[in-house]
């Protein structure tokens, strides 16, 4: 976050989850509605505001999405979990299994006549 922003403007970035009248109030700008509305949109006019506001909501969905190995590292701690149910540890069992591919038939499909077969197909159809 830039160091030239005032105290509010910290404020007003930590609290905006979308409704700038609501986060200038909590930041601690004065006025009705329509007047921090107007605080809002000016704050929300300044690049540094919009690049911190922005910053901070991308770190607050990497930390609320897991990756695919930090759900994988979940399924396994409950499988190992003795307090985990049979129920449950067969559950993430199995999500794991898919979660690696496990459960995926494979099919080997030799189509190396193929062309010629569709064109005496097609002969025999005329």
């Amino acid at each position: 976050m830039p160091r030239d922003l005032t105290t509010k403007q910290r404020l007003f970035i930590a609290a905006y989850k979308g409704n700038g009248a609501d986060a200038a109030r909590q930041a601690g700008y004065k006025g009705d509605n329509h007047a921090l509305a107007v605080v809002a949109e000016k704050l929300l006019t300044n690049s540094d505001i919009l690049s911190a506001i922005q910053t901070r909501e991308d770190r607050e969905v990497n930390r609320k999405v897991k990756t695919r190995v930090q759900r994988q590292e979940y399924w396994s701690a409950m499988m190992d979990s003795p307090t985990t149910s049979a129920a449950d540890r067969l559950a993430a069992s199995a999500l794991l299994a898919r979660s690696e591919g496990d459960f995926i038939d494979k099919v080997e499909i030799d189509v190396t006549d193929m062309a010629e077969r569709i064109r005496r197909g097609r002969e025999r159809a005329q």
